[in-house]
């Protein structure tokens, strides 16, 4: 979890410098979206 953040708290400002508002919030979007998915699965087996 901590990973997740500091990777938002960096990321998404150094993507909005970089790229601009749209890639950043369509990367955060996208980042978040596969977090939770993975977090949600249910296990495989």
């Amino acid at each position: 979890m901590a990973l997740l953040v500091a990777g938002l708290v960096v990321g998404l400002p150094v993507a909005h410098a970089v790229f601009g508002e749209v890639v950043a919030l369509l990367g955060g979007a996208a980042a978040l979206g596969f977090f939770v998915g993975r977090w949600t699965a249910p296990p495989r087996g």
